[in-house]
């Protein structure tokens, strides 16, 4: 409990839940990982921009080359 008798407001949560505060703890971090899963990671936005933004690479013709006369037969 909180000095002088005070309760925070997780504890009083808790009370009201009946569970004591650390079982709301964990709780509320499973809430938080779950929520977070499949975002995207920050500074990724735009990826495809920024690699436009460099220009054409050397060499690039022969790593995409494709034979259109060879892929139809």
């Amino acid at each position: 409990m909180a000095a002088q008798g005070k309760k925070t407001k997780e504890e009083l949560a808790a009370e009201n839940l009946g569970i004591p505060v650390e079982k709301l703890r964990e709780l509320k971090a499973q809430t938080r990982a779950a929520k977070s899963r499949g975002k995207r990671p920050a500074g990724t936005a735009g990826a495809e921009t920024k690699l436009a933004a460099w220009g054409p690479v050397e060499g690039q013709e022969e790593l995409f080359a494709c034979d259109t006369d060879q892929a139809a037969s």
